[in-house]
């Protein structure tokens, strides 16, 4: 039995406090604790944390081992040992928690709010507006509300509502900025003391999204807002350590806020002591008919004239002309006792010698959020890029989409298609989308097949004079052997092995879908197999029949009706099989296209193909054509890259190729966080392989029996000559294909990616180039294995089944084109994508005049102007009201509809609000006093107003833009 060993006194520290001639109270300001804090240190009773063991260091210039902290006692057994690693461990968690709620809400939230020292407002009790649990068993009479005693801190509030608080206010009072202060106060104590539980601050409107019980809702906001493992948020909010800051019950959706405020009072009487106080707006809080279980609530009270004046006096001569204004302009003066109206005055009036032009007849809160505007858009900045104007109108559009979203911070990766506020922009945005990065693709896959076909002219002939004759191939098509040929009518053994390539390239890019990742995990629609192939054979038609027209006339003028005939047949034949089957293999997969779209969403599908089909044929023929142009000169340049054009066109456009890469243009889902798990790959492995052959086999066997029977067709007098070719270009075909399966597989198991939490993105558009640099390590990775793959594949079937002697050569060129095919899907469709379409989209709100180009450049602009508050990477208006302020410059928000499906409320307040049961208790704001007269004239004034603008912006776009229809909003 071992008796508990006393605390040791650390003589090395008040050695080291003694020889800088400091006193306990002294090395206790200086750190900013309390004395009692440093006496414990001294005693041995505690040990500082690192932040104030860093501090001590520094300040008494001494290494933490010469201050005695390091020099710990070992633990007498295994157990104590545990324990204290635990410990250590635990304390550690507690630090980066405290850390993260100061970076983000104190750092870079209450700092950035308070350009000047606060001001200490009153504060006035009102908790008969709270759920009072002795009302049915004890008589007491209502007490009035009563103003606490003048200088009442809001941590003695809190104190006094023992840790269950409702902050109440008017728009712009300061709820916020008050309860940032009180978790500034909570984080120091916490840091101090390792026993006091950690203030965390969350905003309730996330609750709306997902309205799941409070336990659960913390858990997933601590874990995504401020990256903490889920099991130590869970055992902290089991174990009570946690103290609950919520802003924003008034954000929360009206439809909700009932439900809302439901949750919280069970959490509370299932965890009656744990600390929690919530802010919200007063008008909002008394229109609901659930009152919350906390013990006090007090409302913020307004400036009053001895705040104002106090606090002018002391700040000098810099606001002379505002101490005049408010002595000489009452509504002025009224407008001034709201804290936010306040320190825009302070803002307006700061260091001006003359006074300002303001319209003292004003009592709008508008004209004052318009005289801030455009004072501080004239003063602040040494250099102005954007004219006030413009700034205006890019504010009023941001503010908009802010509130259509339901976003208080703005981030420049997270812009979406439904930022575009009609559906005839968003349909050009997905047009616009479809067609650039397909025809990326169409521009590269046209290269390459030029490269890998050579051709005939200036002396040059068949593949030697590309690629492979560069590797050593020899001229003309001496490294096919008996397979230089080709298929006939106009595939000869460059044209084959172009097509080879196509089929190939093509089903890679059916096959690398992100859609089988697990973040677009669905039941998919598979149709019947006699649906899809009736499907496949019905496009296949059309295509032939389209492809082969164009060969006759492209071949006919070249080299006369006969070749024009036989060539226009070989290319529609197996151009309309390839089309065929890749579309049988589409629709039996995603569904039929006839059973998704109907009506004018039918048509207007019809003419998204006929872009796409445009834009690819383009795109792949002129870059078949100009790689054509500098390999061999004019020759058959043009016309195998019209044929080319009309083949890959007629695959996007009367096929349904544009669904091979899914959801594009219509969501962008950057990977700006990408983690890899062998694990998963390893769990994944005979799935994904026996995936793979399954793959193989189905693309070998119709692709050997479609190529053997066609060559047979042009080859009749050697009928083994097309089962042997069959038998050669199947299995490349096939086994290409399962790799490119296999790979997919592994990549949709091992690797994950996701969008980084907000709070994690320092720079604005970080996202976007942290997608931009994924994507290229995606490609740098796949794209050589792939094709290493496919070149081995493709040099064993030409060694092994065709008996081809320069075997190497073909699979070293193989290996190179189709490392570039690889390489370039897996790029594009692992974060390349959501590039092209980020800046696509930023191209057509410039191009809209949502905002500018450089609109990076434009929002550090505005935040140096204190319009907006930059937060890390985001942007956030610099209050609610400001907000609001720009957004109903064009538009006015609609409230939510009611929630019909809601808790029921009916038994405890049978549908009747606070202000209606409570009365004459709750007393109306100063505001609401002194507007109270002259309410119903200004809202009938208001709405004359309002009329009259929007009759006059109806008249100027009806002149500016006479075709416009009435469905733009």
């Amino acid at each position: 039995m071992s008796l508990k060993q006393a605390p040791q006194r650390n003589e090395l520290l008040v050695q080291a406090r003694y020889e800088h001639g400091l006193t306990q109270e002294a090395l206790a300001e200086r750190l900013g604790v309390d004395v009692r804090t440093v006496s414990s240190w001294e005693r041995g009773l505690r040990t500082p944390s690192p932040h104030y063991r860093h501090k001590l260091c520094k300040l008494l210039e001494k290494t933490s081992v010469e201050l005695g902290f390091s020099l710990m006692p070992p633990p007498e057994t295994e157990q104590q040992a545990a324990a204290c690693l635990w410990s250590k461990q635990g304390e550690k968690n507690r630090a980066k928690l405290l850390q993260r709620v100061w970076r983000w809400w104190i750092a870079d939230g209450l700092e950035c709010r308070l350009h000047r020292e606060l001001i200490l407002l009153d504060l006035e009790e009102r908790s008969h507006v709270l759920h009072n649990p002795w009302c049915h068993v004890a008589q007491e009479l209502q007490r009035a509300p009563q103003v606490l005693p003048s200088g009442t801190t809001i941590l003695e509030a809190y104190e006094m509502a023992d840790e269950a608080l409702l902050i109440l206010g008017e728009p712009g009072a300061g709820k916020t900025t008050l309860l940032l202060t009180l978790a500034r106060t909570l984080l120091e104590r916490a840091g101090q003391d390792a026993s006091l539980p950690l203030p965390v601050v969350l905003h309730l409107a996330e609750w709306s999204r997902k309205r799941l019980s409070f336990e659960a809702w913390v858990c997933e906001e601590l874990h995504e807002k401020y990256r903490i493992p889920c099991n130590i948020v869970r055992e902290w909010v089991e174990t009570e350590q946690l103290i609950f800051l919520l802003d924003g019950l008034d954000e929360v959706a009206l439809a909700h806020r009932g439900a809302c405020i439901e949750m919280l009072n069970r959490y509370r009487d299932a965890h009656g002591l744990v600390p929690l106080v919530v802010c919200c707006r007063t008008d909002e809080y008394y229109a609901e008919a659930c009152l919350l279980h906390l013990r006090k609530a007090v409302v913020l009270q307004p400036l009053t004239q001895q705040h104002i004046d106090q606090y002018l006096e002391q700040a000098g001569e810099i606001f002379s002309v505002l101490r005049e204004e408010l002595h000489q302009n009452p509504s002025l003066r009224q407008m001034a006792a709201t804290p936010l109206f306040f320190t825009l005055l302070c803002q307006i009036y700061e260091g001006q010698s003359n006074a300002a032009s303001c319209d003292r007849g004003a009592l709008q809160r508008e004209h004052l959020f318009q005289a801030y505007v455009t004072c501080v858009l004239q003063r602040r900045g040494p250099v102005r890029h954007f004219s006030p104007q413009k700034t205006i109108q890019w504010l009023h559009w941001l503010a908009r989409q802010l509130l259509a979203h339901q976003q208080t911070a703005f981030y420049l990766e997270r812009l979406q298609p439904d930022f575009l506020e009609t559906e005839r922009a968003r349909r050009l945005h997905y047009r616009l989308t479809v067609c650039v990065v397909y025809s990326c693709i169409g521009i590269v896959l046209g290269a390459l097949l030029a490269l890998l076909r050579g051709g005939s002219g200036n002396g040059k002939s068949g593949v030697g004079a590309g690629l492979l004759g560069w590797l050593g191939g020899g001229p003309g098509n001496q490294v096919l052997e008996w397979m230089a040929p080709g298929l006939g009518n106009g595939l000869t053994g460059g044209g084959t092995v172009g097509f080879l390539f196509a089929i190939v390239s093509l089903l890679i890019l059916l096959l690398v879908d992100p859609a089988s990742s697990a973040r677009h995990q669905r039941k998919r629609d598979l149709s019947p197999v006699w649906t899809a192939l009736k499907e496949g054979v019905c496009i296949g038609v059309k295509a032939s029949i389209v492809v082969g027209i164009g060969g006759m006339i492209i071949f006919s003028a070249f080299g006369g009706i006969s070749l024009g005939l036989s060539y226009g047949l070989g290319f529609g034949l197996f151009d309309g099989l390839l089309i065929g089957i890749y579309n049988a293999w589409i629709a039996g997969r995603y569904g039929s296209e006839k059973q998704k779209a109907k009506g004018k969403e039918r048509l207007a599908c019809w003419l998204d193909h006929a872009w796409l089909g445009l834009s690819m044929g383009v795109a792949t023929g002129g870059s078949f054509t100009l790689v054509e142009l500098v390999l061999l000169g004019w020759g058959e340049a043009l016309a195998y890259g019209t044929i080319v054009g009309i083949s890959f066109g007629a695959f996007f456009g009367i096929g349904r190729g544009g669904e091979v890469i899914r959801e594009l243009g219509t969501r962008i889902y950057p990977a700006e966080q990408v983690a890899w798990s062998w694990k998963a790959v390893r769990q994944h492995w005979l799935t994904d392989g026996r995936r793979a052959g399954i793959v193989c086999l189905s693309v070998m066997l119709p692709v050997s029996l479609v190529l053997g029977a066609a060559s047979t067709l042009f080859h009749p007098h050697d009928g083994f000559y097309g089962l042997a070719y069959g038998a050669v270009f199947g299995p490349i075909v096939g086994m290409i294909a399962g790799i490119a399966c296999l790979l997919t597989g592994i990549l949709n198991s091992g690797w994950s990616s996701d969008v980084l939490d907000e709070r994690y993105l320092s720079r604005p558009n970080e996202g976007i180039r942290r997608s931009a640099s994924h994507a290229c390590f995606a490609a740098c990775v796949f794209g050589p294995l792939g094709g290493l793959a496919s070149g081995s594949v493709c040099a064993l079937a030409f060694g092994l089944l065709g008996q081809v002697s320069r075997w190497p050569v073909l699979g070293v060129g193989f290996g190179i084109i189709f490392t570039v095919v690889f390489a370039l899907i897996f790029g594009m469709v692992r974060g390349g994508n959501a590039c092209i379409e980020h800046y696509l989209l930023r191209l057509q709100l410039w191009w809209e005049g949502a905002m500018p180009w450089r609109y990076t450049r434009f929002l550090d602009e505005a935040a140096e102007r204190i319009v907006l508050c930059k937060r890390g990477g985001g942007y956030l208006f610099l209050h609610r009201l400001l907000l609001e302020y720009f957004a109903s410059g064009q538009q006015r928000e609609a409230k939510p509809p009611e929630d019909k499906h809601g808790p029921d409320q009916s038994k405890q307040h049978p549908g009747t609000s606070l202000r209606e049961r409570m009365g004459s208790y709750i007393p109306a704001s100063p505001t609401d006093q002194q507007q109270a007269g002259s309410k119903e004239k200004h809202d009938r004034a208001e709405e004359k107003r309002i009329g009259r603008e929007a009759a006059s912006k109806s008249d100027q776009m009806k002149a500016n833009f006479p075709d416009a229809g009435d469905g733009c909003s």
